[in-house]
């Protein structure tokens, strides 16, 4: 589900409401991580360098916070520690990322393209460390031919106890066209978020 190119006014609307921290726009899509020594199937989630920061499960858990800086202007990606370890790299090491299907990628193969390993992050949830890889918005739109779209808006917020009530509040507040479901639903108890994408 995308939603449509007006996808930052849409975050900023909902960055302005009571209770919400943030609302980071997402690309979303899987790929598989490879090197001459494994391959290994990960989870690419497509991010800019400002959503990347606000979000502390993973801004705050890499040996330099300065690693990040100018995300949005490179084409590499950050991994988990245990995915680098299972690959054999370290940060400046290529990986090759390959995907399948979505738009018209599918009738051409497989999407295959080399990045360099940016930053490595350590969330301490081995799901997350192992199949997670953080790519800049733009790279990603274009490695998973989405045009000027999004994912997801995910939707940090004070209280995650209270996500069903943000939920509510921004059900009312007359955005058209977007599905809600809340980190209960998504069953992403890690991340205290709601998160939006349209229908």
């Amino acid at each position: 589900m995308t939603t449509s190119t007006n996808y930052d006014e849409v975050a900023k609307l909902l960055a302005r409401m009571p209770g919400v921290k943030h609302a980071v726009a997402l690309i979303e899509g899987q790929a598989m991580a490879s090197t001459p020594q494994q391959a290994v199937a990960g989870f690419v989630r497509g991010v800019r360098e400002e959503g990347l920061k606000a979000l502390p499960l993973v801004a705050n858990n890499v040996p330099f916070r300065a690693a990040w800086d100018n995300f949005d202007r490179q084409e590499g990606i950050a991994i988990g520690t245990r995915l680098a370890n299972l690959l054999r790299v370290t940060v400046g090491d290529p990986v090759t990322l390959v995907a399948r299907g979505g738009g018209h990628a599918l009738r051409h193969g497989a999407r295959v393209k080399p990045y360099k390993v940016a930053a490595i992050f350590e969330m301490g949830m081995s799901g997350y460390d192992r199949t997670m890889i953080f790519m800049p918005l733009v790279e990603a739109q274009r490695y998973f031919n989405k045009g000027d779209t999004v994912d997801v808006l995910e939707v940090l917020i004070d209280d995650p106890e209270k996500a069903a009530e943000q939920v509510a509040a921004m059900k009312q507040a007359g955005i058209p066209s977007l599905h809600f479901a809340d980190w209960r639903q998504r069953n992403e108890t890690s991340s205290p978020c709601s998160r939006s994408s349209a229908t």
